[in-house]
């Protein structure tokens, strides 16, 4: 596995610098909504300054601006997740973001509406986002698919029309059910 070039296939989980969000919420109730977001930069020594800003703009960024000060206990799924939305995308040195079934807790409006989140900061930043799900509708909204299947991979440039990818009869009748 390469990042930028460089091999880390035998690096240390730290070294490979991947900032993960899990499918059910990683929130500490105990803390608040502030404090989980930092957690990841205090953990990496940033300054409280760039902290403070970094928080405010994640905090922003998930609509959560108004909780930052209140404590996770007692929020909704819908917002736990946000917050551990928040906590992954809080670094910006990562090299890549993983996204372990993240949308499968929340609800469906809110789903539409953290996808279309995600998509945005995506652009804006130009993270490398790895989305995993079993959801096809949800993956054939992506750009790029990559369909992994009896320890193969397949992928899909799904700006080019995915009605002419030629390939395997498992991608064919993957796409088959969404048309």
């Amino acid at each position: 596995m390469l990042f930028d070039d460089f091999d880390v296939t035998q690096a240390s989980t730290a070294d490979r610098n991947i900032a993960q969000v899990f499918q059910f919420p990683v929130v500490y109730d105990t803390m608040t909504v502030r404090d989980n977001l930092a957690f990841p930069l205090k953990n990496r020594g940033a300054s409280p300054e760039y902290i403070a800003k970094r928080v405010q703009e994640i905090g922003a960024m998930i609509g959560m601006e108004a909780e930052l000060n209140n404590r996770a206990r007692g929020l909704t799924a819908d917002a736990k997740q946000k917050i551990s939305l928040g906590r992954g995308m809080v670094r910006e040195d990562v090299n890549a973001l993983l996204f372990d079934e993240p949308l499968t807790v929340i609800d469906p409006h809110m789903k539409w509406e953290l996808r279309t989140q995600l998509k945005s900061l995506h652009h804006e930043f130009g993270h490398t986002m790895i989305y995993v799900t079993h959801d096809q509708t949800e993956a054939l909204n992506s750009p790029t698919v990559v369909v992994m299947y009896d320890g193969a991979w397949f992928r899909l440039e799904l700006r080019r029309s995915c009605l002419s990818v030629r390939s395997t009869r498992l991608l064919a009748s993957l796409l088959a059910r969404q048309v």
